[in-house]
C-alpha cells in the first residue's frame, strides 16, 4: 500500500473541515487516513493517494458526503447517556417546558443535532411520554438530523441490541420496546412517532429554516458535535442552533463545547452541577432555587420613545380562523428570507441587519420607532411581520402582513408569508387559498408550488399535490444548481431538488 505523506493527510484535513466541520489535527491524522482506506472502494478507487488527490479537487456531491461521513464519524452511544443531563430534564427542564406550554397551544419541539443511531431522541421521547398523561393531547415534534446515512437507517428502524442499553435501567426497555428477535429490541411505535429523522450537514445547510423544519425549537440537544469541528465552524453553527431556539428555549451540549457558546448570547445556567444554557433570561423557572447560578447577560440599552402608530392596529380579529382566541403567543414559528427589500434607507438597512442576526426586540424597536413618525410602508410591515413570526407572535404576525398586502398587492412573497402563518395557526383552507393568491401573481413561485403539494398530500389530493410537485421541479431545473431563490432560506437549488425528490420515496422526478 502507497504511504501517504504528512502534507496530503493535512491537505485532506482542511478540505474535510471545510466541507464537513470535522476536525482532525496532526495527533488524529491516523484516524483520517484508516477511515479514507476503508472508503476509498465505495469512492470507486482502489489507490487511496489517487482517492485524496480526487477528493481535495473536486467539489463534493451529498452522495460523496454520505459515504465519507460514514467512515469518519463515530457512533458511540446508548440509551439515556450521561444520567445527569436526563435527570435535570426529566426533574426541571421538560417540566418547564410543558408548564409553558400547556396553555399556548400545547405545542413541544425539540431538535437533537448530531442524533447518531437514535439512542438520545428516543430516550427524550420516553421521558416525554412519562412525564406527561395526556401527551396524546399534545402536538410534539422531536428532530433528529445526523450527517452519517448508516447511523439515520439504524435509527429509523429503532432495532437495538442489549449494547444500546448497556447503562439504561431495565425498567425503560422492559416498558418501551419490545422483543424483535432473540438478540434485540424494537421501540414502540407510540415513541417512534413522535421522532422524524433526517440528513443534515450542520456546516452546509440553511438554518433556521422552515423547509425543513429546523425553527423555533424549545430544547436542542447538540453533544459531542461541536467538539469534532474546526473553531470557526463551530462557532458558526452555535450561533445557527441559537437563532433556531425560541425565547426561553434550552440548548445543551457538553462542558469541552462551553467555549464554542460564547458568542451566541446565551446565557449558562449552572442547575444542579449541570450546565445547560438558556435564550433569553425572561423566564419563570429562574426564581426556582434549584438555580445554584446564573451568569447574568449585560441588560441591553432600551429606545425610549412615546409610540403612535399612524393606523388602527387591532390584535386577535383575525378572518376566519377558527377558535383563534384560544391560541396562544407561542405557536411557533421562524421565517428568513432572502427576498430582496428595500435598502435605500438607513433605518431599514439597520433593522434588516438586526434581524439576520436574530436580535428581534431591536430590530422591532427600530422599526416601530420609525413608524410612530413616518406612515408605515409595505417593506417595514413586511418586515415586522417576520420579526413577529420569528417569535412566536403569530396573530401580531398576520396582522404586519396584512398590512403589507394592504399597502402592496402585487408582491407575491407577502401571501406566501400570510400562507405560511395560517399553516402554522391550523388553518388549511385559509393557507391554501393565500398560496393561490401567490401562484397567481407569480406562477413561477418554487416554494408556494412545493408547500401546496405538501398541504393537498396531506389533504388526500394526490393527483393536484404531484403536479404542484412537478412543476417546483421543473421550475427549478431552469436554474444553476448553486443559486438560491427568494424564500428557501438559503438552500441551493441542488439542495432544494434533493429535499422535494426525496419526499416522493427516493423515485427522481
Amino acid at each position: 500500500m502507497t504511504k501517504i505523506s504528512k502534507e496530503l493527510l493535512l491537505k485532506l484535513s482542511d478540505f474535510v473541515a471545510m466541507h464537513m466541520g470535522l476536525y482532525f489535527p496532526e495527533e488524529k491524522l491516523h484516524d483520517l487516513e484508516i477511515g479514507l482506506v476503508a472508503a476509498k472502494k465505495e469512492l470507486n478507487f482502489e489507490d487511496t493517494q489517487d482517492c485524496i488527490d480526487w477528493l481535495i479537487s473536486s467539489s463534493l456531491t451529498r452522495e460523496q458526503i454520505e459515504i465519507l461521513a460514514s467512515y469518519l464519524t463515530i457512533g458511540e452511544t446508548y440509551f439515556f447517556r450521561d444520567t445527569k443531563y436526563f435527570e435535570v430534564l426529566e426533574k426541571n427542564i421538560l417540566p418547564q417546558i410543558i408548564e409553558s406550554n400547556k396553555n399556548k397551544g400545547k405545542r413541544i419541539r425539540i431538535w437533537s443535532a448530531g442524533c447518531c443511531t437514535g439512542e438520545e431522541p428516543y430516550s427524550i421521547a420516553i421521558l416525554l411520554h412519562k412525564i406527561l398523561s395526556d401527551i396524546h393531547d399534545w402536538n410534539i415534534k422531536i428532530l433528529a438530523t445526523d450527517i452519517n446515512p448508516v447511523f439515520l437507517k439504524k435509527a429509523s428502524s429503532g432495532i437495538y441490541s442489549n449494547w444500546s442499553f448497556r447503562k439504561t435501567p431495565s425498567i425503560f426497555k422492559d416498558k418501551y420496546f419490545i422483543k424483535h428477535d432473540g438478540l434485540h429490541f424494537r421501540i414502540l411505535p407510540s415513541i417512534k412517532k413522535l421522532i422524524s429523522f433526517s440528513y443534515l450537514n450542520l456546516v452546509e445547510e440553511g438554518y433556521p429554516s422552515l423547509n425543513n423544519d429546523m425553527n423555533a425549537m424549545d430544547l436542542i440537544l447538540c453533544r459531542n458535535v461541536l467538539m469534532y469541528f474546526i473553531p470557526e465552524l463551530a462557532r458558526k453553527v452555535a450561533l445557527n442552533l441559537q437563532k433556531s431556539l425560541i425565547k426561553g428555549g434550552w440548548i445543551i451540549v457538553n462542558p469541552v463545547e462551553f467555549n464554542f457558546l460564547d458568542q451566541t448570547g446565551l446565557i449558562p445556567v449552572n442547575l444542579n452541577g449541570v450546565i445547560l444554557y438558556m435564550k433569553d433570561c425572561n423566564n419563570p423557572i429562574l426564581n426556582n432555587e434549584i438555580f445554584n447560578h446564573v451568569i447574568e447577560a449585560k441588560p441591553k440599552k432600551e429606545i425610549e420613545f412615546s409610540l403612535q402608530l399612524p393606523f388602527e392596529f387591532e390584535f386577535n380579529k383575525i378572518n376566519n380562523i377558527p377558535e383563534i382566541n384560544e391560541l396562544k403567543e407561542n405557536s411557533y414559528i421562524i421565517i428568513e428570507t432572502e427576498n430582496p427589500i428595500n435598502r435605500d434607507s438607513d433605518w431599514l438597512v439597520d433593522a434588516i441587519d438586526l434581524f439576520k442576526a436574530g436580535l428581534y426586540d431591536e430590530a422591532e424597536t427600530r422599526l416601530l420607532k420609525k413608524f410612530s413618525t413616518d406612515n408605515l410602508n409595505a417593506d417595514g410591515a413586511i418586515l415586522l411581520a417576520r420579526i413577529n413570526a420569528n417569535q412566536g407572535k403569530l396573530f401580531e404576525a398576520f396582522n404586519w402582513c396584512q398590512k403589507a398586502i394592504q399597502l402592496d398587492k402585487t408582491n407575491p412573497s407577502y401571501y406566501y408569508l400570510q400562507a405560511i402563518i395560517l399553516q402554522e395557526l391550523g388553518n388549511i383552507g385559509e393557507a391554501i387559498i393565500y398560496l393561490e393568491k401567490t401562484l397567481f401573481l407569480d406562477q413561477n413561485y418554487v416554494m408556494a408550488h412545493w408547500t401546496l403539494s405538501k398541504i393537498l398530500i396531506q389533504e388526500g389530493k394526490l393527483k393536484e399535490s404531484k403536479r404542484h410537485k412537478l412543476n417546483a421541479v421543473n421550475i427549478l431545473k431552469k436554474y444553476n444548481n448553486d443559486a438560491i431563490l427568494p424564500d428557501c432560506e438559503g438552500i441551493t437549488i441542488a439542495r432544494l431538488l434533493l429535499i422535494i425528490n426525496q419526499s416522493n420515496n427516493g423515485k427522481i422526478l
